[in-house]
């Protein structure tokens, strides 16, 4: 008889909640090695390390934000429907002057609009079924009041709380300065790194503040300030930035020969710069923005291989020598203490090669993060500075 084999059975089965355990483990496991050796293969990722002096653009930013709210002003104004009764009110609609105001209503017939602010009439806008109302010269630390007139005689105020603002002018007599409907504009605190262009009336009402990094000097036009500006207040090249009475910036521009930098008032604490100048004229249009235009031609460069130079900058070491670099929209400012190459490496794995002189400014048309290195005599250095875009 056939002795019956006894097989010893084990349960092998696995749990469903296990097995589907174990493959999001595998594709967690499998992804993150793929970003890893991504980042590891990247053809900038080992320039932009973590211990670089890392400058955020920004001027880009300011920009970027007015370009969006005169798409917002020109919708509002055809699709918002607003009337005199119910008008659109944009408070600060550019941000860089606080002391500013757009009023944005249709009306059924083509009309002009008198305004008053503070029961002063200041001006007349033109003749229009769609109205942009430009409001600018209102009091800080004040409750402003908007009188708004057709020539049918209707009309509608508006109330405009303005918080305060820095207006010390110490012991300047304004009044001696200026005439009954001038602005006087001044640049206050030139020696700090902070500063700002404030502007009062003849009875010393400020009615005009822009703070906006550092401002050296600047000039006034009929409709627009242009002042000399850096991010930076040790880099001593500037560009000119064209803005309106609104706070809107119009024009960029390394050239600031015309801008005025004599200070005319002086302390321990602040320097002043000043000049004279009417703010409304007797009739002036709807409010239209118009294109940002950047008046320089770009910099002569030469595109290298980021291949070729790859060893070299990896390896390189920081410099020693002095230098500062200011990062202001498509333009870099900077201080060297000797004259040298500046290499370029961007995000998307570029390399850009300019001569530079000791100090001065350039126009890079790179929308891209940017980390700087130099060519000394054929020895590259790093400047361990990153420009954020």
């Amino acid at each position: 008889m056939a002795k019956k084999k006894t097989v010893n059975t084990v349960n092998n089965d696995v749990s469903p909640i296990m097995m589907i355990s174990i493959i999001v483990i595998f594709i967690i496991a499998i992804i993150f090695v793929t970003y890893f050796g991504m980042n590891l293969s990247s053809p900038t990722s080992k320039y932009f390390s973590s211990y670089n002096d890392k400058k955020q653009n920004k001027l880009s930013e300011l920009l970027k934000k007015q370009k969006d709210i005169d798409n917002k002003i020109q919708d509002l104004s055809i699709n918002g429907g607003y009337t005199l009764d119910n008008p659109l009110v944009l408070k600060r609609p550019y941000e860089l002057n606080p002391l500013t105001a757009l009023i944005i209503f249709n009306t059924e017939e083509e009309t002009r609009v008198e305004v008053s602010i503070n029961d002063s009439v200041k001006t007349n806008v033109e003749r229009s079924k769609n109205h942009i109302i430009p409001v600018y010269g209102l009091y800080a630390d004040s409750n402003n009041f908007i009188t708004l007139k057709l020539e049918d005689g209707t009309s509608k105020t508006i109330e405009m709380p303005i918080e305060a603002f820095d207006n010390n002018i110490y012991s300047f007599d304004v009044k001696s300065q200026i005439g009954m409907n001038d602005i006087y504009y001044m640049v206050g605190n030139t020696n700090d790194y902070n500063s700002m262009l404030r502007g009062f009336d003849n009875m010393g009402n400020m009615i005009s503040y822009v703070s906006l990094d550092y401002i050296r000097g600047f000039a006034i036009y009929k409709n627009k300030i242009a002042l000399s500006y850096n991010q930076d207040k040790d880099v001593t090249k500037d560009l000119r930035l064209d803005i309106d009475y609104m706070g809107r910036i119009t024009s960029i521009t390394s050239n600031t020969d015309d801008i005025d930098y004599t200070s005319n008032i002086s302390s321990e604490d602040v320097s002043f710069i000043g000049r004279s100048y009417n703010l409304y004229s007797d009739l002036i249009g709807n409010y239209n923005p118009t294109e940002l235009v950047a008046n320089d031609s770009y910099d002569a460069l030469v595109d290298l291989s980021l291949d070729e130079y790859e060893d070299r900058l990896t390896s390189a070491n920081p410099y020693k020598g002095s230098y500062k670099i200011s990062n202001m929209y498509n333009y870099i400012a900077y201080n060297f203490d000797k004259e040298v190459e500046l290499l370029i490496v961007t995000t998307d794995g570029k390399l850009k090669s300019y001569k530079v002189n000791k100090e001065g400014i350039i126009r890079v048309d790179i929308n891209a993060n940017k980390s700087l290195y130099i060519n000394d005599n054929g020895t590259i250095y790093s400047l361990r500075t990153t420009l954020i875009a």
